[in-house]
């Protein structure tokens, strides 16, 4: 993620800017951190929007779906993936 940002901040292009915002999202959705992750994938839109980038929207929409996903307690086990600690930030199973 460290290497991503780095990247986004060097090029400062605003697809890399986008791909940073959204994979933070993803990560802050895993370690449950809803609204961290909810205001991650909002700054993804916004910059994508912005830029015209034709996928904006269906980032926004996969990330909140990710943030609903992970926050439902009936999703891994009866438990959702947040809850379980069977993810963590590196996306693998612990």
């Amino acid at each position: 993620m460290a290497q991503v940002e780095r990247l986004a901040e060097v090029l400062r292009q605003p697809l890399a800017r986008l791909v940073a915002c959204s994979r933070r999202s993803t990560l802050a959705a895993l370690d449950g951190d809803f609204p961290l992750a909810a205001s991650q994938a909002r700054l993804a839109w916004d910059i994508g929007s912005r830029a015209s980038l034709p996928d904006a929207d269906a980032v926004l929409w996969g990330q909140l779906f990710a943030v609903w996903l992970c926050s439902q307690p009936h999703r891994v086990g009866g438990r959702g993936v947040a809850a379980t600690g069977e993810v963590n930030r590196t996306g693998r199973s612990q």
